[in-house]
């Protein structure tokens, strides 16, 4: 005899079908016109990445807007534009979303500073964090080569495929609040915002800054925040931050399902989760095959 289900599980069966539904569809890039400090700025003369495995995407709706870096097991950093006033609902660990391979994780919890911004996660990264470069700027970082990594298209009219791309550049110029550098050879552009500039502090590579803006023809500069003068306020959510009791991510093919600590009638409920999810993607394959 099958047993009468609890409201709650049912519920969660609907949403988590529709999740599965969501997850079973390709992960298409945003579109539209570019405009200097808006959500989308990737990189132009560069080339496809396939590591800097900390560097991640931010989606909204199955879409990816902007990038991000990983501080810490679960925390990431992005630029403020980023996460207001629409806030990603999951970061994407891998190269390419529209691939379904690598692992996409909710996002629980968001925070912005006027410049930058941070994005609590609802389960560990599967990777480790970068280090933050917190060396005071002087006139010796005018013309140090930076390494952009980012998310997104080629140029401003290239939004077709939004996948992880990394180019080299070098610092023109610096503030106490940010720093500019212009395509010699690379260049950030539509997809790339909050997404890392890196730098060679001894023998090993640091986040240096933050993508902020540039032109709307990603062709004349960039401009990124000293991630090292927001130190405090990462360290700050970071500490206060904690992953909340409950499901976290697991990596599944692209479509990240829950897993949560057995309690009762989590049998049924698991039951009710992978049937949705056989459902969905029977139904997806047979829409592809018409």
């Amino acid at each position: 005899m099958i047993p009468r289900l609890p409201r709650h599980i049912l519920m969660l069966a609907v949403a988590i079908l529709a999740a599965c539904s969501a997850c079973a569809a390709p992960v298409e890039p945003t579109s539209g016109s570019e405009t200097t400090g808006t959500t989308q700025q990737a990189i132009v003369d560069g080339e496809d990445d396939d590591g800097d495995k900390a560097v991640v995407a931010l989606l909204q709706g199955g879409k990816v807007f902007c990038t991000g870096v990983l501080l810490t097991n679960n925390v990431v950093a992005t630029a403020a534009h980023c996460v207001t006033p629409t806030p990603p609902d999951q970061v994407y660990f891998g190269s390419d979303p529209s691939s379904k391979k690598g692992t996409f994780i909710a996002v629980t919890t968001t925070r912005v500073h006027p410049d930058v911004a941070v994005v609590g996660l609802a389960a560990e990264a599967p990777v480790a964090p970068l280090n933050i470069v917190t060396t005071e700027f002087d006139q010796s970082f005018v013309g140090r080569e930076i390494r952009l990594v980012g998310f997104g298209a080629t140029g401003p009219d290239a939004t077709n495929k939004l996948r992880k791309r990394t180019g080299t550049t070098s610092i023109t110029s610096y503030t106490d609040d940010d720093f500019r550098f212009r395509p010699a050879p690379s260049q950030t552009c539509v997809g790339d915002s909050g997404g890392p500039a890196l730098a060679k502090i001894g023998d090993h590579e640091a986040v240096i800054g933050l993508t902020s803006s540039g032109d709307s023809n990603c062709a004349t500069y960039g401009r990124d925040m000293r991630i090292g003068r927001y130190l405090p306020f990462f360290q700050g959510y970071a500490k206060a931050y904690s992953i909340p009791t409950g499901p976290s991510s697991v990596e599944n093919s692209g479509c990240s399902m829950s897993r949560a600590a057995p309690t009762r009638g989590s049998s049924v409920a698991a039951l009710l989760v992978a049937l949705a999810c056989v459902v969905s993607r029977a139904r997806a394959r047979r829409q592809s095959a018409a």
